[in-house]
């Protein structure tokens, strides 16, 4: 005889694990916008505030869906969007200092 108020899957502390994670990869992400923040402006002028922006938008949105994505619960497929935002973030933020090294080189 099965217990009704007992849960069907036991996730243990993988969720968590895995929500920190994503918390961690949203706080280097931010970290590297606050870098870039700092540095692309003194050397593109007021267009290096646009891929730091955008480093820190997308840092903000990772932070958001992780959150998100750890409340919903487990057993819940998810797809490949948030590594793949941030694959793609950060591809283009490498890609823009690799372009600023070799103007300024």
């Amino acid at each position: 005889m099965t217990d009704s108020s007992r849960p069907l899957f036991d996730a243990g502390l993988q969720p968590e694990r895995t929500a920190l994670a994503w918390r961690r990869t949203a706080l280097s992400m931010g970290v590297g916008g606050v870098i870039a923040l700092k540095v692309f402006p003194q050397l593109l002028g007021l267009w290096g505030y646009l891929p730091a922006a955008i480093a820190l938008a997308i840092a903000a949105v990772v932070f958001v869906a992780a959150e998100r994505r750890y409340r919903r619960g487990p057993g819940i497929p998810v797809g490949g969007a948030m590594p793949a935002l941030v694959a793609i973030a950060t591809l283009a933020l490498g890609l823009v200092a690799l372009a600023v090294l070799a103007l300024r080189g």
